[in-house]
């Protein structure tokens, strides 16, 4: 990364924490580790890197005359112009001496090396030709007017039109081989990026978008609000142990992936269909999982391995079950938290596996 471009993007970085003069700039770049090559900035160069800083992220750098003070219009700033930020900000910092051992970073995503020819195809709207492999499907040879890309859980898709199809198609980049560009076309469909997946977890666009209203168990509650699951997620009630959002989404896939790596800590609320989904889930999920351990070492013995407490709490569920029948679903979720906090200082996680089960199982037959 040659030095202009490093100092585009230090000013830029330094801009959006706080205003400052000219001298201030040009005293701080003086001495900042990034520039390695000791380059002069004058009034004269920094003019024109300004101009430069302004294009390559598309932000406005404005300035008080009478002070000759800049800052940075930080709501003209993107979530894409952010992104590539993040990246020119990572390779900035492993490029200095001895930085590559203090930063650890994921895997890039999947696709990356298409991202140039897939992107330029979407700027001159040129076919993409490409064979398709999927385990889903058997291997298909494809062409597609290609939109717009989108990166989701480390991984790239590209939206695009099928040619002489009327809808829109979502294809993974990493499945794609042996791709070519042809002739220019139009699309008959063309959505705006944002509105096309704002009401979407992800890149799955199935069903019509519905309020869904959790609850999420502390401390789970926390982190939630922290990283919200959707754009769309707001409080609507809250006590000391639990919080309840609502969000406006598609009840897809992927959402349902999402709300199963909560664990137990988040239960659905509304609507009552996604409720019966999550709980076939779970109750199918339990399902293998006796079938695996009777294939092991069989019903009795592993709740023989449960220990006293073990069992207090396999038992003990059953019987809330029974004397808690006529009491709804959230209700029954109460108690049967209270009954995990009053047993969680008896036995370790790894003695509660059956009690878990036997919660959801509970609840599903509910």
């Amino acid at each position: 990364m040659i030095a202009r471009y490093k100092f585009c993007l230090w000013l830029v970085e330094r801009l959006s924490i706080r205003r400052m003069t000219l001298h201030e700039i040009m005293e701080e770049w003086r001495r900042c580790g990034e520039n390695i090559m000791g380059m002069e900035l004058t009034p004269r160069t920094f003019s024109r890197y300004r101009a430069l800083a302004e294009e390559i992220f598309r932000v406005n750098i404005e300035c008080y005359k009478p002070r000759n003070e800049y800052w940075l219009d930080a709501d003209a700033l993107a979530d894409a112009d952010e992104w590539s930020m993040s990246a020119l900000r990572l390779h900035s910092l492993c490029s200095m001496v001895g930085m590559r051992d203090h930063i650890v970073v994921e895997a890039p995503p999947a696709g990356s090396e298409l991202l140039y020819v897939v992107a330029n195809a979407c700027r001159e709207h040129r076919v993409l030709n490409f064979s398709y492999s999927s385990p889903y499907n058997p291997d298909r040879d494809c062409s597609v007017i290609p939109l717009f890309i989108r990166l989701f859980k480390q991984r790239w898709y590209l939206i695009g039109q099928p040619v002489g199809r009327n809808f829109l198609t979502t294809l993974a980049l990493e499945r794609m081989k042996d791709i070519s560009t042809g002739e220019c076309a139009t699309p008959t469909v063309n959505p705006d990026p944002e509105e096309y997946f704002s009401d979407c977890y992800g890149v799955i666009r199935q069903h019509e978008p519905e309020r869904v209203v959790i609850r999420a168990f502390w401390p789970q509650n926390k982190y939630l609000k922290e990283v919200p699951l959707h754009a769309s997620q707001r409080v609507v009630d809250e006590c000391e142990n639990w919080t309840d959002f609502s969000l406006y989404v598609r009840p897809t896939y992927d959402f349902k992936q999402e709300l199963l790596s909560q664990r137990d800590k988040v239960a659905v609320i509304s609507p009552e269909s996604l409720r019966n989904d999550m709980i076939e889930i779970l109750e199918s999920m339990m399902g293998r999982l006796i079938v695996l351990m009777n294939e092991r070492i069989g019903l009795i013995g592993q709740i023989g391995q449960l220990g006293l407490f073990g069992r207090i709490g396999l038992f003990g569920r059953i019987g809330l079950l029974l004397f808690l029948d006529e009491l709804d679903y959230l209700d029954k979720l109460d108690y049967f938290y209270f009954f995990d906090c009053f047993l969680f200082d008896f036995y370790r996680a790894h003695k509660r596996l059956w009690a878990r089960c036997f919660l959801y199982y509970s609840i599903s037959m509910s």
